[in-house]
């Protein structure tokens, strides 16, 4: 972690969370917008495109959380 006072690194936290939400929601929308029109590969990676987004925010969130309870 950062050398930066608990205030900088949950800020530093939230911000990452936010991005990562944000890039996830973009991916789904995505994926359900051409869910139809892409050939069955290009589907398949657009898929895991966004299962590896929700992993990142879900690592992201924990991150957060973990730091917000931490004694």
């Amino acid at each position: 972690m950062g050398f930066g006072s608990p205030d900088n690194e949950e800020r530093r936290l939230l911000a990452e969370y936010e991005t990562v939400t944000r890039f996830y929601v973009w991916a789904v929308r995505e994926l359900s917008r051409q869910r139809g029109m892409l050939p069955r590969d290009a589907y398949a990676k657009w898929l895991k495109l966004t299962e590896d987004a929700r992993t990142d925010c879900e690592r992201a969130r924990s991150a957060l959380d973990e730091f917000r309870n931490k004694p």
